[in-house]
C-alpha cells in the first residue's frame, strides 16, 4: 500500500512539473517574408512592416506589424525563417509576445 501511494504521488508531481513546462515553452513557427514591406499603421510598429505568409499555398501577403529580434531584412529578398514566439520581457501597448529569430531557412533574390 506504502509503494502505491508512494508512486501515485510522484506519477502527480511529473505530471504537474510536465504541465507547469509546457505552459511556459516558446512556440515556433515558420514565416516566408516578402521582398517588399507594407505599410501599417498597428500598435506595436507603425510605417514599414513586413508582408508574411505561413506557408507557400497561401495566395496573398498579409501584414506582420511585429519586430522580429535578430532578423536582418533587406528589401528584394523571399525569405523563410523560423521564428521564437515567446512572452514579451517588456509587454509594449497591451502585446505581451515577442518575436525571436531562430534559423534563417533560406534567402532568395526576387524576381
Amino acid at each position: 500500500m506504502k509503494n502505491r501511494t508512494l508512486i501515485l504521488t510522484g506519477m502527480l508531481v511529473l505530471s504537474s512539473v510536465f504541465a507547469s513546462a509546457q505552459k511556459t515553452a516558446a512556440k515556433t513557427k515558420t514565416l516566408i517574408i516578402g521582398p517588399k514591406t507594407g505599410n501599417c499603421a498597428g500598435i506595436t510598429q507603425r510605417g514599414a512592416c513586413y508582408q508574411v505568409k505561413t506557408n507557400k499555398s497561401q495566395k496573398e501577403w498579409s501584414d506582420f506589424q511585429n519586430p522580429i529580434k535578430g532578423f536582418n531584412y533587406k528589401p528584394g529578398f523571399e525569405y523563410v525563417i523560423l521564428v521564437k514566439i515567446q512572452k514579451a520581457k517588456e509587454p509594449v501597448e497591451g502585446v505581451n509576445e515577442e518575436y525571436v529569430l531562430v534559423k534563417q531557412v533560406s534567402k532568395k533574390k526576387s524576381k
